[in-house]
């Protein structure tokens, strides 16, 4: 064989041996493109399925909390609203025991100011009363003295006098006991007889005053009001002397 058909045969086997490798090496390429397609798709796999099983739990989650909050959220206003009900009616408890109170302290205010205000009221009325009726006593026992003058029962003038005095001094009017000093004193200057100051003393130791003529007499020269008619106690005492000496 010449060398020159052994070159070509040479050749012609290179060139086989190329291709078989060109091919091999085309394949090994494909292979490893499809493995790496085959991962890339199971990764995309397995974050999908990941993606879906988390938008689920999602899903469930939202779906456990659409259900939950509203009644955790109504279980904390209930509790609230209890709270505050609780708050507002201790509140309002407290309130009313402290208006209670103060009514109650207030109303005794107002009692205590309502009874002293009538109290003080019925005491004017009756220390009103009782200057009238003493002004009334008085000048009944003036009218009664003036009688007793003019009927010469001369005891009896002497103690309505000296009776009228005194009660005068117990009216608004104190100056009026004057008169009955000076009707007293012209009383005992008709007076002759010791038995007749002894009947006016028996008639006011009888009486509601329970007195003496001698002391009712000293009693009124006491009096803080003496001054409106002690001017006549000399004239009285003069007069009054001269009778117990007579028969």
């Amino acid at each position: 064989m010449t060398d020159s058909l052994l070159i070509q045969k040479l050749t012609s086997k290179i060139d086989r041996l190329q291709i078989s490798f060109d091919s091999l090496k085309q394949s090994s390429s494909i292979r490893q493109l499809a493995y790496e397609i085959h991962e890339k798709q199971d990764v995309i796999s397995q974050v999908n399925d990941f993606y879906d099983t988390a938008w689920l739990k999602l899903i469930i989650v939202i779906s456990i909390l659409g259900i939950l909050v509203p009644l955790i959220a109504q279980y904390f206003q209930r509790q609230n609203l209890k709270d505050l009900t609780e708050f507002i009616r201790k509140q309002m408890n407290d309130s009313f025991d402290v208006k209670l109170k103060e009514l109650k302290n207030f109303n005794k205010t107002e009692i205590d100011t309502a009874l002293n205000r009538l109290k003080s009221n019925i005491e004017s009325i009756e220390n009103k009363n009782k200057t009238f009726m003493n002004e009334m006593d008085a000048s009944t026992y003036y009218l009664q003295g003036r009688a007793s003058v003019n009927s010469k029962e001369y005891a009896w003038a002497i103690s309505s006098f000296l009776k009228s005095a005194d009660l005068y001094l117990k009216t608004e009017r104190p100056e009026r006991a004057n008169v009955q000093f000076v009707n007293l004193k012209l009383c005992l200057k008709l007076v002759n007889e010791k038995k007749i100051l002894e009947s006016a003393n028996n008639l006011l130791k009888s009486s509601s005053y329970n007195i003496s003529l001698t002391d009712m007499i000293d009693n009124l020269k006491k009096h803080t009001l003496s001054n409106i008619y002690e001017k006549h106690f000399p004239e009285i005492d003069a007069e009054m002397g001269r009778i117990k000496n007579s028969l």
